[in-house]
Parts: C-alpha cells; structure tokens; sequence
C-alpha cells in the first residue's frame, strides 16, 4: 500500500477494502476454495501446487495452562453464546470469515496443529518478536 513491501500475507477481510481499491494486488489466497469475493484470485493449491499451504484463518479465546476446568468450561460456554447471537456472527461474516463454533478438544488440536505447521517457517525465516 505504501510501495514498502513487495509482497505480505493478509487475512481476507482486513485486507478486502485495499484489494477493492486496487492498492493491494492479490496474487493467491491460503484456502483450497476459490473466495467468493475473488473468483479470479488462484488458491495457494493452484498456484503453488501444495495442497498442505492451504491455511484456514482463525480465531480463538483461551485461557493459561494450568486453568482450572470450570474457566475453561465457562470461556467455551460464553464462546458459544457468542457464536450463537445473530450479531456477532454478522460481524464475522463482514470480516468474511465464516463462522464455526469450535469446542475445547478441537481448538487445542487445531492450534497445536498451525503451531507445528508455522514453527519450522518462523525459525528457517529467522522471524524474532524482538
């Protein structure tokens, strides 16, 4: 957008309002679907070839290992309330993401499953947080 970076990895929806102006150039989405939104925008699968780059974006709430269950059960039962209210599920799609309630289980396996994915990109890339 400021002629800096010549390429960046964005999620969809925060990205959608520079694509739409034409500041940001799409060149593949991470998905294994076209995006609705973009139909003329390749997926990662067929522009690279590697089905296992296809990412799903997400998000989730979480609490510090070690938490007793009952936080733990009440963060996932407010989650879910969350995700059944008409508004925030709105919201989500405004943002397109496509809303999915994901328990407990399934949520930890997903993100042991991104951390193991993204882990040896982060330290062949020598990305740091410092």
């Amino acid at each position: 957008m400021g002629g800096q970076l010549p390429v960046m990895v964005f999620l969809t929806g925060s990205a959608s309002q520079y694509i739409d102006s034409g500041k940001v150039v799409p060149l593949m989405s991470f998905t294994e679907q076209r995006l609705p939104q973009y139909p003329n925008v390749p997926t990662v699968v067929e522009a690279l070839g590697d089905a296992s780059l296809a990412r799903s974006a997400w998000i989730g709430v979480t609490t510090r290992a070690g938490s007793p269950p009952e936080v733990a059960r009440s963060l996932d039962a407010w989650t879910k309330s969350c995700m059944d209210a008409p508004e925030f599920n709105q919201a989500l799609k405004n943002a397109l993401f496509t809303p999915r309630y994901v328990g407990q289980a399934d949520y930890a396996a997903i993100v042991r499953r991104d951390i193991a994915f993204w882990r040896p990109w982060i330290e062949r890339l020598g990305i740091s947080n410092e």
